[in-house]
C-alpha cells in the first residue's frame, strides 16, 4: 500500500511515491498541518470546524467557501497524492498516511527502548515550527510531555537498580529534551562527577541554570 509520508517536526514536508520531499506554504500548508495533527490524534472533524479553525474571524458561510478554495489548492499541490485527501460534504480527513509525530507518539507508549531511541533525533526538532496556532501548540506540548515521561521512566528505572551507565545515558537524554528537568540534571551531575567528569558536570549545571532562568526565571535547587 502506497503511503503519504508527512514530516511534522521542523518544517512541514510531505513525500509521496516520487520519494521527493515537498514543502507547501500559506493556507494549503496550514490545512495539511491541521489535518496531520487530527490524524495523529485519531480525530475526524466537520468542514465547519475546519473552516472556523482556519478562518476564525470570518462568518461560517464565507469561511466554508474559503476552505473549499484551500482544499482545491491543496489537491493541486498534492497531485497524484491527493488520493490521500478524503472529502465529503461534511468532513475532510487524511487516509493511508504516516507521520513522524505518529511514530514519536507510538514510541512513547511502549516500554521498549529501541523505538524511543530511534525517534529521538527527530523529536528534538520543534514540532510544526512554522505554526503557532493553538492546535499546533497543543500537540507540541502533549508529545513533549509524553517523550519526557517515557525518557524519565527509563532513567528512574536505571537509577533504582544502580546501573550508573544507563542512568547517566537516560538522564542526559531527558535533559536534551527538557533542559529544565532538575531531577535529571541532578542525577547526571552526580554520575558525571562520580566518574571523574567534573567539567562536564559543571557545564551541565550551568546549562540547566541558564535554561531555568530563561524559561522559568528560577535557579536550580540546591
Amino acid at each position: 500500500l502506497l503511503m503519504l509520508r508527512i514530516r511534522m517536526f521542523g518544517l512541514l514536508r510531505w513525500q509521496g511515491r516520487d520519494e521527493i520531499e515537498h514543502h507547501e506554504q500559506g493556507k494549503p500548508a496550514e490545512l495539511l498541518a491541521l489535518l496531520a495533527v487530527l490524524h495523529t490524534e485519531s480525530r475526524v472533524v466537520t468542514r465547519s470546524w475546519l473552516a472556523d479553525a482556519l478562518f476564525p474571524d470570518t462568518d461560517e458561510a464565507s469561511a466554508r467557501k474559503l476552505l473549499s478554495n484551500i482544499v482545491y489548492r491543496l489537491r493541486r499541490a498534492l497531485g497524484n497524492e491527493s488520493i490521500h485527501l478524503l472529502t465529503t460534504n461534511q468532513s475532510l480527513s487524511l487516509t493511508d498516511i504516516t507521520t513522524d509525530a505518529g511514530l514519536v507518539q507510538a514510541a512513547c507508549v511502549t516500554t521498549d527502548a529501541q523505538p524511543l531511541l530511534a525517534v529521538l533525533p527527530t523529536a528534538r526538532e520543534p514540532l510544526l515550527a512554522e505554526f503557532d496556532q493553538a492546535w499546533a501548540q497543543a500537540l507540541r506540548t502533549r508529545l513533549q510531555a509524553s517523550l519526557h515521561a517515557r525518557l524519565a521512566a527509563h532513567m528512574q528505572q536505571a537509577w533504582r537498580v544502580r546501573d550508573d551507565a544507563k542512568a547517566l545515558f537516560w538522564a542526559q537524554h531527558v535533559v536534551s529534551v527538557v533542559p529544565t528537568d532538575e531531577a535529571a540534571c541532578g542525577i547526571a551531575m552526580r554520575l558525571l562527577a562520580k566518574s571523574g567528569q567534573t567539567a562536564q558536570a559543571v557545564a551541565l549545571f550551568e546549562d540547566t541554570s541558564r535554561a531555568l532562568q530563561h524559561e522559568l526565571d528560577m535557579q536550580p535547587g540546591a
